[in-house]
């Protein structure tokens, strides 16, 4: 019996993650949200939607880009302050932004 084993060769290295060398280094978060918001200021914004909000003297505003498809929702004080506004969440239907808003009016 040969009691001699042929060694298993070593694997080969795994292929290097990240950024290639001479790379620009990768954004902050607070460089990523800066840079949204700037895109953001660029766009064209629509406010869709105003509809009295339920059970309030405030308004209830569905605004975004339709080029795009995004909308968010904000409820507005009879003052003009925005008193609540989903800010990031960007829905691709303006129909479902107004359900939510109107759904989280009459809950609160």
């Amino acid at each position: 019996m040969d009691t001699k084993h042929t060694p298993i060769p070593a694997a080969p290295a795994p292929a290097r993650r990240g950024r290639p060398p001479g790379a620009t280094p990768a954004q902050t978060p607070a460089q990523r949200t800066a840079a949204w918001r700037a895109r953001l200021a660029a766009c064209p914004v629509k406010t869709l939607y105003r509809v009295p909000a339920p059970y309030s003297a405030s308004s209830i505003e569905v605004y975004g880009d339709p080029e795009n498809a995004w909308y968010e929702w904000r409820i507005v004080g009879i003052d003009g302050t925005i008193e609540y506004d989903t800010e990031s969440q960007q829905y691709g239907c303006a129909e479902i932004a107004l359900r939510d808003a109107l759904v989280f009016a009459s809950v609160d």
